[in-house]
């Protein structure tokens, strides 16, 4: 298997392999590995949304039926086009009974996705599926100051905004824990200043909450308001967290 570095990620995803393989997403920051592996399926499937070819599958349906997996890998797309089968919530079932005869293949064009939570070296899928040619591990790490750099270009640059130098560095105390939650602080703070054209640390006290830890209020809110998407991610961190 091979382990990409931080640097050579985003190139990965930017340009995923064009055979079938084994690419496993994983890592603390949950809300990293939610969006690299959208970035990755999206890319690889060329925006194919077609449920033929792209399967979303949850880890618990392939540990109650371990056959579906090699199913799934096995069918040849109707309509031509690429097949990707993404599982969600990987690491919290065993799936080395579903994952074994699809590695044991000489040959597959299917593209496996597996969107797991913070594994350690050695255990689990990455036991799994460390020892095979065709499988790519991508970590998923808490941001540092480059990352974070990064993530403020990305959402001012969307928004049509420039930032202080005194906005960034406030910014980099609260940013960084889970790139979901700070990405959407960021948003947030993109929209509050849309009309100014320019962020600045006065902006940040006003509207920006701290992303570098995940709170339980964000939690509460998001289940009072209906936010699935917020809750579910919720819940799957403060369930690895203990």
């Amino acid at each position: 298997m091979t382990v990409l570095k931080a640097g050579e990620i985003d190139r990965f995803i930017a340009n995923p392999p064009a055979e079938g393989g084994v690419i496993l997403i994983f890592g603390p920051d949950t809300g990293l590995v939610s969006e690299r592996a959208t970035r990755l399926v999206a890319k690889a499937s060329e925006g194919d949304s077609d449920p033929f070819n792209l399967v979303k599958i949850d880890a618990s349906e392939i540990s109650s039926d371990p056959n579906r997996l090699i199913d799934e890998v096995l069918t040849v797309p109707l309509f031509g086009g690429r097949r990707i089968i993404w599982v969600k919530d990987a690491s919290s079932k065993n799936l080395a009974p579903a994952l074994d005869p699809v590695l044991k293949l000489d040959d597959w064009q299917t593209l496996v996705v597996l969107e797991g939570g913070d594994i350690k070296k050695g255990v689990g899928l990455r036991k799994i599926v460390e020892p095979h040619r065709r499988a790519v591990a991508l970590p998923c790490y808490a941001d540092n100051d480059r990352g974070i750099d990064q993530l403020i270009d990305e959402e001012t640059r969307e928004a049509g905004l420039s930032i202080t130098r005194e906005a960034r560095a406030a910014l980099h105390s609260l940013l960084g824990g889970d790139r979901m939650a700070s990405r959407g602080e960021l948003k947030k703070l993109c929209l509050y200043a849309l009309g100014k054209g320019r962020i600045d640390s006065e902006d940040i006290e006003a509207i920006i909450g701290d992303a570098s830890a995940f709170e339980m209020s964000e939690l509460i809110d998001a289940a009072a308001s209906g936010d699935l998407g917020t809750l579910d991610h919720g819940l799957e961190r403060l369930s690895e967290a203990g």
